[in-house]
């Protein structure tokens, strides 16, 4: 079962992959932290949410991180949402391992 390892939001626990709603959550802190900003919509396109290039490329670095996946930029932003991030760590993901 894949598993992804946290940010401090998540006290630094391992999260399960395959659970679409875990999946959601990580994002979501992930795009909070980076925005900062307390709350986001889970169909909000990045860019209109307030990131900027920039702000992508640390997105796709942490979102990396925290699943464990090599994620690009380009397909972080393709994904656009936090719904369609989700999705690009889910275990049947193109290029999941």
């Amino acid at each position: 079962m894949p598993e992804a390892h946290a940010d401090a939001d998540f006290d630094d626990a391992f999260i399960d992959l395959s659970d679409s709603f875990a999946r959601v959550e990580l994002v979501r802190s992930i795009w909070c932290e980076v925005l900062r900003v307390r709350e986001i919509g889970d169909d909000v396109a990045f860019l209109d949410a307030g990131g900027n290039s920039l702000l992508l490329a640390a997105l796709a670095e942490k979102l990396s991180s925290a699943s464990g996946r090599k994620l690009k930029t380009r397909d972080v932003l393709r994904a656009q949402t936090v719904k369609g991030q989700a999705e690009l760590l889910a275990p049947h993901a193109p290029g999941a391992d």
